[in-house]
């Protein structure tokens, strides 16, 4: 059996909160400042299978930004094995990667999350 279509569905990369360097935004509208981009499995995972998805914060405003949470919300018959974080141009990744809550994001700054995941056995593709 294989579980298809693993990011329709279960992928959702959001910016909970966004403050500092003049202003906050929202999920639905960073001002511009933060950009969150996310990608899953490029091909089906089979049943029981291990897989990954990579989220990706920056910062593309010329100032800090405060208090950015990136959320992955993985669909029925995923299970969140593990994050990883690296981070580049200043940023720093947080104490605890799993919560995906970046206190301060510096200008040009980055931090890339690879949530790491495990299809349920018996999984089925709908």
């Amino acid at each position: 059996m294989r579980f298809q279509n693993i990011l329709a569905g279960a992928l959702l990369a959001m910016l909970a909160a966004c403050g500092g360097g003049g202003g906050g935004g929202s999920a639905s509208d960073p001002s511009g400042k933060v950009t969150i981009s996310a990608v899953g499995p490029s091909g089906p995972v089979g049943s029981g299978g291990q897989t990954q998805f990579d989220v990706t914060v920056r910062n593309t405003s010329g100032s800090a930004v405060a208090n950015v949470v990136a959320q992955l919300s993985l669909g029925a018959g995923l299970t969140r094995t593990g994050v990883v974080c690296t981070a580049a141009n200043g940023a720093t990744c947080p104490a605890d990667a799993s919560a995906m809550a970046i206190a301060s994001l510096p200008a040009g700054g980055s931090v890339h999350f690879v949530v790491l995941a495990t299809v349920a056995a018996g999984t089925v593709a709908s």
